[in-house]
């Protein structure tokens, strides 16, 4: 591949990617799927796992979001494709439309907890799967989990935004 190549590649993902990120901006301002429509879909749609929230779980949201999580995961360990390209389907249907809390439920309950790089993930190439607005979610959360975990090593983290340092402990 020549440099001009290369290039030209890094633009058109960069265009796609922007377009990605556009795409979920417009979804998360338009606001339609709340909690209780997230519910209502998971039961239609996977009526057996949903059957799987018991009592405790029930009117928790990242909590409800985490059987679906649990059962993507067993899909991912099976490597059974159709069923994790239905969940990551059904889910991407979710986001196109989701309020705030529901995509933060998708990314901090759904997407963090799922294995793309274990031995099961890599071959059957689970990151491929996701959608766009899946990718750029998840490219989203690794940047932030990585810049907060290199800014806690050098004894500091952000908040808000403000980055904070704390002193070396006197021993």
């Amino acid at each position: 591949m020549t440099r001009g190549q290369a290039s030209c590649s890094l633009e058109v993902w960069l265009s796609e990617f922007a377009s990605s990120a556009m795409q979920l901006w417009i979804a998360i301002m338009a606001g339609h799927v709340d909690h209780s429509r997230f519910v209502a879909m998971f039961s239609e749609r996977f009526p057996d796992v949903a059957a799987e929230i018991d009592e405790c779980e029930r009117g928790l949201l990242c909590l409800e979001m985490g059987v679906l999580t649990r059962a993507t995961q067993k899909a991912i360990s099976e490597e059974r494709m159709d069923a994790v390209r239905d969940h990551f389907r059904f889910v991407d249907d979710v986001l196109r439309l989701a309020t705030p809390d529901v995509v933060n439920a998708i990314g901090v309950a759904y997407l963090e907890h799922l294995s793309f790089d274990g031995r099961h993930g890599k071959r059957i190439n689970a990151r491929e799967l996701l959608s766009p607005g899946l990718r750029v979610l998840l490219f989203s959360l690794e940047t932030s989990l990585q810049a907060t975990s290199a800014a806690t090593r050098n004894r500091g983290f952000m908040i808000l935004g403000f980055r904070l340092f704390f002193p070396k402990p006197r021993l």
